[in-house]
C-alpha cells in the first residue's frame, strides 16, 4: 500500500485593504475592523495571525491609548514573535523601539510603541542593565517608558501575569504592578489558544474572569481551536465571541499562497520509536539534499539529544533545541533536533522535516513547520495502529493527478489519530475551585502581611467566583489544601524540577529526566556567582546522559487509607496524612538526590492512581502501584469523580 502523499498547499484569500504596500487577506481585514470585547481567529499555521491579531491592536489603541498582552505558551515563541512583530511595525510604517537586555534598540523619545519581553528568563537578564535586585522590581523598571504618549507591546506567558495576579511580587512592588496593569492595559491576545488545557486552561479562564471589567479586547488565536474551551472562556467574560476564519481564494491569483505542496511519507511507529530509526531517515534524506536544511521534532528530551549525537558524528552543523540545552546555546542550523520547543509558531524556511507524532494537534503543529516557503517533504512517524487504515483512506482521496487537498489529508489524520484530552471541564469543578481559591488566598495574604483570614477568603469568594464555577471546595479539607498547597503553585501546576548546570550553563531539569542523566550534585554554596533564581541548595551538575542503566525514581508511600477511603477522599487523606513529607527513594545510591527531591517534592499532593495520559506526572511506589504526583493529582481525582 502506498505511504506516501502528495499534499497541496493553502491559498487564502485578498481582502479589499492595504497597509502601505501590504495587500491584507480577508481575515485579516475583518480582524482588524472587528470591535467586539472577544475576537476568536481560527486560521492554519503561517497565515499572518500575527499582522492581524497587531492590525487589531493599533485600531484599538489610537482609540484608548492603552497597552497590550500578547500571550504566548512557550518562551521560544515569545523571542520568535518580538523580532516578528518588530519586523511587522517597520513595515506598515509604524515608530517603535524594543527593549532588549543590552539596552533600548531604537529611539524611544520618538517611538509610538514600545516592544518589551516579559519572562521569567529575560527579568534575570536584566539584571546587567538595572539595580533592581528582585524580578518584581525588574518588570516596574521595565515598564518606565510607559506614558501618555507611549503605549507598550508587552510580550509575555501566563505565568507572569499570573504572578502579578497573586501578588507573588515583592511588596509594594506587587500592589503598583497590579495598578498598572489594570489602569494602563487593555488588550489581550492569547496566541496558539488550542495550547491550553487542564490546570493552564482553567487558570487562563480564572484570570480573563478576575480581568474582565478591565479587560476592554481580547483576541484568541488558533490553528484548531475547540469549541468546548471557548465556551467557558465566553462565560467567564459574560459576552459572545466574534468568530472570524480564514477563507480559501477561489483562484490561485485572487489569494496569497500561505503553504506550499508538501510530500508526506507515512511510517508506522510503536511508542517507543528509536532515535537510530529517526536518525537513518534524516541521514536518508542528506545523502540525496545535503545542503537544504532538515528540522527533526520528537516528544522525548532524551530522545532528541540522541539522535543529535548520531548526527552530529557524521555531519557538522548539527544543533540540538530542547529543555536540557541552554537558552543561549540554542540555534537553528542545517540540521536542527529539538521537541516540543519548537513546533509552535516559529517560522523554519527548512525544506524536509522528519517528525515524531502522537496526536493530531501534535502532526498539525509539526506539520506547520515545513512548506511554509517552498515546497516539502516531511516524514512523519505516527501510532501503528492506524498507519494502514489512514494510509487506505488517503489513498482513496488522491485526485487525478495524485495531490490530496490540505483539508482532506488533515481530515483523515484527525478521523484515525485522537487528540490527549483537554480536560475543559476541570475548570468547572470543585477542584478546579480549588486553584481559583488559591489565587484569592494569594492576593490575601499578600495583603495582610502574610496572614490569610477565613473569613475573608469566605467573602472574597462569595464577590469573585465565576457563575459557571458554582461548587465551593468542601470546607473540611480545603483550607489546608489551598493555603499550604495551592497557594504557590504556578500557572501551569507544579514546577517538578531541580536547577542544574550543564556546560557552563544553568537551567533547570525535570525530576523525571534525571534517572536519564549522568551527574553529581553540587553544593549551592560553592559555586561563585550563582545565578539569582537558584534557591535550592544542591546543584544537579550535569556530565552527560546515560545510554545504559538508569537510576530509578521509586516511591515509598505505604498507607492505611489506600484500602479505607473511596474517590473522591483519597486526596484530602492523603494530602493531610503525608503533610508533604512523602518518602521517595531514590534506587542506585544518590541519598543527596533523594533528599533533594524530597525537599522539591514537600507539601505537593499526591493520589494513587494510574492514568494513560502520560502527561499526568506519575511516579512507581514499592509496592508495584502508580503515583500521581503535585498538581496533576486534582485533575486525577476530578476525572475519578466524574466516572
Amino acid at each position: 500500500m502506498d505511504s506516501e502523499f502528495y499534499v497541496d498547499g493553502i491559498t487564502l484569500a485578498y481582502g479589499n485593504e492595504r497597509i502601505g504596500n501590504v495587500k491584507l487577506m480577508e481575515h485579516q481585514c475583518e480582524v482588524r475592523n472587528a470591535k467586539d470585547k472577544l475576537v476568536v481567529l481560527d486560521a492554519p499555521t503561517g497565515s499572518g495571525k500575527t499582522l492581524a491579531i497587531l492590525l487589531n491592536f493599533i485600531e484599538y489603541n489610537k482609540n484608548t491609548n492603552k497597552s497590550g498582552f500578547f500571550l504566548y505558551p512557550t518562551n521560544e515563541l515569545v523571542k520568535d514573535q518580538e523580532d516578528a512583530i518588530a519586523n511587522l511595525l517597520n513595515l506598515i510604517g509604524e515608530r517603535y523601539a524594543l527593549l532588549s537586555q543590552e539596552g533600548p534598540i531604537g529611539d524611544v523619545e520618538k517611538a509610538r510603541y514600545i516592544i518589551a519581553e516579559a519572562t521569567g528568563e529575560m527579568l534575570e537578564s536584566l539584571e546587567t542593565i538595572s539595580d533592581e535586585k528582585t524580578q518584581g522590581g525588574r518588570l516596574e523598571w521595565l515598564l518606565k517608558y510607559l506614558t501618555k504618549d507611549k503605549s507598550y507591546i508587552l510580550l509575555t506567558n501566563i505565568d507572569t501575569l499570573y504572578l502579578v495576579t497573586k501578588l507573588k511580587y515583592a511588596q509594594p512592588k506587587g500592589w503598583r504592578l497590579l495598578q498598572e496593569f489594570t489602569r494602563r492595559f487593555g488588550f489581550l491576545s492569547v496566541d496558539e489558544f488550542h495550547l491550553y488545557s487542564g490546570i493552564m486552561y482553567a487558570n487562563l479562564v480564572y484570570l480573563l474572569h478576575l480581568y474582565k471589567e478591565h479587560l476592554e479586547r481580547i483576541v484568541l488565536a488558533t490553528a484548531t481551536h475547540n469549541k468546548e474551551g471557548l465556551e467557558l472562556v465566553e462565560e467567564a467574560l459574560c459576552t459572545k465571541a466574534k468568530k472570524v476564519s480564514a477563507k480559501m481564494a477561489s483562484a490561485a491569483s485572487d489569494g496569497r499562497k500561505v503553504r506550499f505542496p508538501c510530500k508526506i511519507k507515512l511510517k508506522p511507529a510503536d511508542a517507543s520509536i528509536a532515535p537510530e530509526e529517526v536518525a537513518s531517515e534524516v541521514k536518508a534524506i542528506q545523502e540525496c539534499n545535503s545542503e537544504c536544511e532538515n528540522l527533526v521534532i520528537v516528544d522525548s528530551v532524551v530522545k532528541s539529544h540522541f539522535i543529535y549525537e548520531i548526527l552530529s558524528s557524521k555531519y557538522s552543523n548539527v544543533s540540538e533545541i530542547s529543555g536540557l540545552v541552554p537558552k543561549n546555546s540554542r540555534k537553528i542550523d542545517k540540521i536542527t533536533v529539538g521537541t516540543s520547543a519548537i513546533e509552535v509558531g516559529i517560522d523554519f524556511k527548512t525544506k524536509f522535516l522528519v517528525a515524531e507524532t502522537k496526536n493530531a494537534s501534535s502532526l498539525i503543529q509539526r506539520l506547520g513547520r515545513v512548506a511554509r516557503h517552498c515546497e516539502g517533504d516531511a516524514v512523519l512517524f505516527i501510532p501503528a495502529l492506524c498507519h494502514s487504515k489512514i494510509c487506505e483512506e488517503l489513498n482513496e482521496k488522491k485526485r487525478e493527478n495524485g495531490m490530496i487537498s490540505y483539508e482532506s489529508f488533515i481530515s483523515v489524520i484527525k478521523k484515525y489519530i485522537d487528540d490527549p484530552p483537554a480536560y475543559y471541564d476541570f475548570a468547572k469543578s470543585k477542584y478546579g475551585g480549588l486553584l481559583f481559591a488559591g489565587i484569592l488566598s494569594s492576593i490575601i495574604q499578600a495583603s495582610n502581611r502574610g496572614a490569610i483570614r477565613r473569613d475573608e477568603l469566605e467573602r472574597r469568594w462569595k464577590e469573585l467566583r465565576p457563575n459557571f464555577l458554582a461548587e465551593k471546595p468542601e470546607d473540611r479539607y480545603s483550607w489546608k489544601m489551598y493555603r499550604d498547597g495551592v497557594i504557590n503553585a504556578g500557572a501551569r501546576g507544579d514546577m517538578l524540577s531541580v536547577p542544574a548546570r550543564y556546560n557552563g550553563d544553568y537551567l533547570r531539569v525535570s525530576i523525571f529526566d534525571i534517572p536519564r542523566l549522568d551527574f553529581q550534585l553540587i553544593d549551592s554554596k560553592d559555586i561563585p556567582n550563582l545565578p539569582s533564581w537558584i534557591k535550592e541548595k544542591w546543584i544537579v551538575d550535569i556530565k552527560g546522559f546515560k545510554a545504559g542503566k538508569r537510576t530509578r525514581l521509586i516511591a515509598n508511600f505505604v498507607s492505611e487509607y489506600y484500602r479505607r477511603y473511596s474517590w473522591p477522599e483519597v486526596i484530602k487523606t492523603m494530602y493531610q496524612e503525608s503533610n508533604g513529607s512523602t518518602n521517595f527513594t531514590i534506587i542506585n545510591d544518590e541519598p543527596i538526590l533523594e533528599r533533594s527531591i524530597n525537599k522539591l517534592l514537600h507539601g505537593k499532593f499526591i493520589v494513587p492512581g494510574c492514568s494513560e495520559d502520560w502527561r499526568l506526572s506519575m511516579i512507581e511506589n514499592t509496592d508495584g502501584s502508580k503515583l500521581i504526583i503535585g498538581m496533576d493529582s486534582l485533575i486525577y481525582c476530578w476525572l475519578n469523580s466524574e466516572k
